[in-house]
């Protein structure tokens, strides 16, 4: 009697709108206002309206710098010529015609060269931390006729990589390793003084090529002696951007080749000689900077090259694979 009696006194829970025809307010809790309605109204017209007319601002800016970007990229190449130019003769060491002047001091050094030596090359490879890989690599280029000897420029430590014995390789031709003290990446381009051959052929130690693309490119380097032959081409253009101007290197050869990299490529040993021991200033700061940033030879290299005969680089269609 008790329990019923309890029943009796509870409240009785509130039914549904449907069931009782009343007001659903009592039955839910009250709503509470949304984030949006929190901000001004100014704030939500800024942001759902302007918005949108931020982002089409931002996307015409890029496209306009891109089209800017094309339209200067000749321009600067043109820029940096006459630069070069005036410079160069502001120091003394280009000549107004530097091609026919360099092409009779090539005829008195020819007239010192031994014939055989005139149609060979010698092959300089970098080499690091590679000891395997770089044998079988010097074995591949070893035994080319037109080989007269390979240059190993050894970078590694002593005392974690012992130097191999030049009587190890499989080779026709001879095989110097020549021990550096510091790994840098100028090494390759100091080393004019033992080198007997004119044409030097510098090569990665990771870099594969068909050795009978080596001797189409020691082919083309033949008939023109003044100029860089590579197989991997790169440019420089001058950048406008308002928020990035300058000087610019470049994947991207589509719109014209003023570099090939250092990986691959035939060269006159004089360019070599005048990077290692020339008293000029700029060779000494360019030498510094390498150091420093530990790249940038293939970008010196040609542009002693280009400022001193006024002739750009070529390069051979050929594959090239890194191992």
């Amino acid at each position: 009697e008790k329990r019923k009696e309890k029943m009796a006194t509870r409240p009785s829970k509130p039914k549904h709108d449907e069931e009782e025809g009343g007001d659903s307010s009592q039955s839910r809790r009250p709503r509470t206002r949304s984030t949006a309605s929190l901000f001004p109204s100014f704030l939500r017209f800024f942001v759902i309206h302007k918005f949108k007319t931020i982002s089409v601002f931002v996307v015409l800016l890029i496209l306009a710098n891109l089209l800017l970007l094309s339209l200067t990229r000749k321009q600067g190449v043109e820029v940096q010529v006459i630069k070069t130019e005036q410079a160069d003769q502001e120091r003394g060491w280009v000549q107004k015609e530097p091609v026919e002047e360099i092409e009779e001091e090539e005829e008195e050094e020819e007239a010192k060269v031994p014939l055989r030596l005139k149609n060979q090359f010698t092959m300089i490879m970098n080499t690091y931390h590679r000891q395997d890989l770089f044998k079988e690599n010097v074995e591949t280029y070893c035994n080319i006729p037109e080989l007269h000897e390979v240059l190993v420029i050894w970078n590694n430590e002593p005392d974690l990589y012992p130097l191999p014995q030049a009587d190890s390789f499989r080779c026709s031709k001879p095989v110097k390793i020549l021990p550096q003290l510091e790994n840098q990446v100028i090494n390759r381009l100091l080393q004019s003084e033992i080198v007997k051959t004119d044409a030097i052929f510098q090569i990665d130690d990771d870099l594969l090529i068909d050795p009978k693309d080596v001797r189409l490119a020691f082919s083309v380097w033949k008939g023109n002696r003044n100029r860089v032959i590579g197989f991997q081409a790169r440019s420089h253009y001058y950048q406008d951007w308002w928020f990035a101007k300058g000087w610019r290197y470049s994947f991207d050869s589509r719109g014209g080749i003023s570099i090939v990299t250092g990986a691959a490529q035939f060269i006159h040993k004089r360019f070599h000689s005048m990077f290692g021991n020339s008293t000029d200033p700029i060779f000494s700061t360019l030498k510094n900077y390498s150091v420093l940033k530990r790249c940038c030879d293939d970008i010196i290299i040609n542009s002693i090259a280009s400022a001193t005969t006024g002739l750009g680089p070529i390069v051979v269609d050929a594959p090239t694979h890194t191992r």
